[in-house]
């Protein structure tokens, strides 16, 4: 109930680095969360951040994305996750385009496996 708000506050905080530890700590709470309170909670934190300033926070996000992204359904992957992915694999920065790739890939197979 409290801890979300302040990691929304950490998420806009002026040191990418702690934006960065926040994202990796936001994905690692979703493994640990039931599926819809993740999905309500976390996902949108992370598909928010996205939009970082900083690479180095982007390319968080979709390794975050690789850990939480099969947690969700089939839609939820499909319909918020690759989206983001299909985004960040545009983005200006190699490092971000490679880890939306991987990350991309990755879920894909696992997926792919899963039905």
């Amino acid at each position: 109930q409290n801890l979300f708000p302040r990691v929304r506050q950490v998420m806009e905080h002026p040191s990418y680095l702690r934006r960065m530890n926040a994202v990796q700590a936001t994905a690692l709470m979703a493994t640990a969360m039931d599926v819809n309170s993740a999905q309500v909670e976390v996902l949108p934190i992370l598909l928010e951040m996205h939009y970082d300033p900083v690479p180095n926070v982007r390319f968080n996000v979709a390794k975050g994305l690789g850990i939480v992204g099969t947690v969700f359904d089939r839609s939820v992957y499909q319909g918020q996750i690759v989206p983001i992915l299909t985004l960040m694999e545009n983005d200006p920065d190699r490092d971000v385009r490679y880890f939306a790739s991987k990350t991309k890939e990755l879920l894909s197979v696992a997926f792919e496996k899963s039905t």
